[in-house]
């Protein structure tokens, strides 16, 4: 199947597009009983490619229904083990019979021990917080309890998926698995399942395992609070997995601050700070790393002069890929799609790439085959040599600016610090 073969192709790209994975809740994944995931939405399909790629069970995704319409795009979503679910919305009112046999499958598919991955959402948002769930995850709990007797419980797992930044090309996702939901205490005697309980509480526990903003006003303001939080205190020198949910609680205490502690006019004093200090980075073209509050805390040091030349060759591998990926990203209206088309355009382009220099291998020579994963290491340094090369630049440019310009934008920094420090992140 498709999706046995992509799947380890995308466990090795997801390093190359993302700078860092936190995965947290792992000893809640159940063991040898049925489940189901639930999974929060906040990009087209990312998180269904994390999930996908580290998750040891196969998963079946729903996805929505109007992307099977053409008979290429049906084959290649089915072998990627994609099930369509119909919305009237996108696929009109008559489709929406359909998906009693949609549900039926899926009902049938848990009996046999396969996970199923839900989007309970419904559609995909960019934003921090918790969209009203749609009642299809209790059907098919419901379902698989009433037409399958053999089935003792049916566990519901919540998956938070946070991205630190989900437009952007090597950011940090924080991944948990959170407390498993027995569908069997809302069952009854099958005569009355209770819905509504069963979708409220999967609503609670998935937004334990996420970072909520709950007005979208505060969003500049606590994504700004948050990106300083994690530049202060996630290490520099990280491997790309990081294990544990204490970077996921403290996000968590910080945005519950503003959401619960911060008054009003507090808000509104931090924000004109915000607004204030991003005009200035956008102005001077730097990013917050190189604002330094100790002098000489950046590393700032740029790479030795005979790496430039090696890497940057390196980088010219990636400039068709990568090209072609942002240009597609760009042309995105909405933004819960930009990361997605950005990372699979990227992927297709570069695994096209790869099988024409796997062909070209066994054509001419296989003593070449072992030059394709030297290619891909080479790429991937380059692309951490490249990082390291614009922090120097950036750091540079901040030591640049004038005294007074230098001092306004610590004097801000650390005013915004001050402005949430009390939320127990410390």
């Amino acid at each position: 199947m498709l999706y046995f073969l992509i799947r380890p192709f995308v466990r090795l790209a997801l390093p190359f597009y993302f700078r860092n994975i936190c995965l947290s809740g792992i000893e809640n994944i159940p063991r040898g009983k049925p489940f189901i995931l639930a999974v929060n939405h906040p990009t087209a399909f990312l998180e269904s490619a994390i999930l996908g790629a580290y998750l040891h069970q196969p998963l079946h995704f729903l996805v929505r229904g109007d992307h099977f319409n053409k008979p290429v795009f049906r084959f290649l979503l089915r072998q990627g083990l994609m099930i369509p679910v119909f919305r009237q919305v996108e696929s009109g009112f008559s489709s929406l019979k359909d998906n009693y046999g949609i549900f039926s499958f899926c009902q049938k598919a848990i009996a046999k021990g396969k996970v199923v991955a839900l989007f309970p959402e419904g559609r995909t948002e960019h934003e921090r917080r918790l969209r009203p769930l749609q009642r299809g995850i209790a059907r098919i709990a419901f379902g698989t309890l009433r037409e399958y007797p053999k089935v003792e419980d049916l566990i519901i797992l919540p998956v938070g998926v946070n991205f630190s930044n989900a437009l952007a090309f090597r950011s940090t996702v924080l991944v948990h698995f959170g407390v498993p939901i027995r569908s069997r205490a809302f069952y009854g005697d099958g005569s009355k399942p209770d819905y509504e309980s069963l979708l409220k509480a999967v609503a609670f526990r998935l937004r334990e395992n996420m970072v909520i903003i709950r007005r979208p006003e505060d969003d500049i303001l606590v994504e700004t609070c948050l990106m300083l939080w994690r530049n202060l205190h996630l290490p520099a020198k990280r491997p790309f997995f990081l294990y544990g949910d204490q970077w996921l609680r403290r996000e968590q205490q910080l945005a519950a601050f503003w959401n619960d502690v911060a008054t009003d006019s507090h808000k509104e004093e931090t924000r004109m700070l915000v607004d204030d200090y991003l005009f200035q980075l956008h102005q001077f073209q730097i990013p917050d790393t190189a604002v330094e509050l100790v002098p000489g805390m950046a590393r700032d040091k740029m790479p030795p002069a005979f790496y430039s030349l090696f890497f940057r060759l390196g980088l010219l591998l990636v400039r068709l890929p990568s090209s072609y990926a942002e240009k597609a990203a760009r042309k995105m209206q909405r933004q819960s799609f930009i990361g997605a088309v950005r990372f699979a355009t990227g992927f297709g382009l570069a695994l096209g790439i790869g099988i024409c220099l796997l062909v070209l291998s066994i054509i001419f020579s296989p003593w070449l085959l072992p030059l394709i994963p030297l290619l891909g290491l080479w790429v991937y340094f380059a692309i951490l040599f490249k990082e390291r090369e614009d922090h120097a630049l950036a750091v540079a440019r901040f030591r640049g600016l004038s005294p007074a310009n230098q001092q306004d934008l610590l004097n801000l920094k650390e005013k915004i610090l001050a402005a949430f420090r009390g939320s127990s992140t410390e």
